[in-house]
């Protein structure tokens, strides 16, 4: 469990995108003085939600609510508005997501990206 003192001062944090600007699933990273040995990562749509990294490693993810290791997931990344043709075929993107098994759903594809409707 995170303590008042640090959850006060992620509150405080100066965060800033972190990995690929192309990926539906905007993440965000922090980095605190007070703990040079990790850093937080959360999603940008649920920043409640934060990963404690270790630094040295970085492929060590952990829950901060409850301290669960991450798990990632592969997701289909939405195709980028106005590119979408009944007569081009093209292949589908993905990215990895993060989530804590025990606090989060894990992300599918069709809650990252909203069905296509046609119109007649």
């Amino acid at each position: 469990m995170p303590t008042p003192e640090l959850l006060r001062e992620l509150a405080q944090a100066e965060w800033r995108a972190f990995g690929s600007p192309r990926d539906s699933h905007k993440l965000e990273r922090a980095d605190l003085r007070s703990r040079p040995d990790l850093f937080f990562v959360r999603k940008k749509d649920n920043p409640s939600q934060i990963y404690v990294v270790k630094a040295r490693s970085a492929s060590t993810w952990e829950c901060l609510r409850c301290g669960t290791r991450t798990r990632a997931a592969r997701v289909e990344r939405p195709a980028p508005e106005g590119s979408f043709s009944l007569f081009a075929s093209r292949s589908p993107s993905y990215e990895i997501v993060p989530f804590c098994p025990v606090c989060e759903k894990e992300p599918r594809s069709y809650e990252s990206a909203p069905p296509l409707r046609f119109q007649h």
